[in-house]
């Protein structure tokens, strides 16, 4: 398995994920192009404790792109609770099903809003379980699993660039 050290370093400030825990491994990078855009497919490891970690995704890059930082997931009962002792949760009046569905935080709420724009919640409400996270020109679709095995890895890459194509339509 391939195992390179601090690969992740310079997305560290997109993607929480990249600052936890101890024994990180940055792993499996593949990059190409898909549909017209460059991506860097990825497996990151680390481990808290006895508790070993997985997250695998893909990131885009653009330099005329300035995303805000923030991060959303599915909303589980474990955020829900959490929000009942302050954390974050930017959910939308007019958009309750999407708000029911996701936690999104961020520091820059108003940025945040105006990027996701109906269309993007729309696209996220019908295809749940979706996890992104943003900031500056970076753009990171992930999983907390290992990346998928060749045969489906295809289908996985298409999947993300659904999603990506939402937040860089060209």
């Amino acid at each position: 398995v391939p195992h390179h050290p601090e690969g992740e370093r310079r997305f560290r400030d997109a993607f929480e994920d990249f600052k936890k825990g101890d024994e990180e491994s940055w792993q499996n990078t593949i990059t190409g192009i898909k549909n017209g855009t460059p991506f860097t497919a990825f497996e990151y490891m680390w481990q808290e404790g006895r508790t070993s970690h997985v997250r695998s995704g893909i990131i885009w890059e653009r330099d005329d792109a300035s995303f805000p930082k923030f991060e959303l997931w599915p909303e589980g009962w474990v955020s829900k609770t959490a929000q009942l002792f302050g954390m974050q949760d930017i959910d939308f009046s007019d958009a309750p099903e999407f708000s029911n569905t996701y936690q999104l935080k961020g520091p820059n709420e108003p940025l945040i809003r105006a990027l996701f724009t109906p269309k993007v919640r729309e696209f996220l409400t019908l295809t749940p379980r979706q996890r992104v996270s943003g900031g500056g020109r970076f753009l990171i679709w992930w999983s907390p699993q290992p990346l998928p095995a060749a045969e489906s890895l295809d289908e996985w890459l298409e999947q993300g660039d659904h999603l990506r194509h939402r937040f860089f339509p060209k």
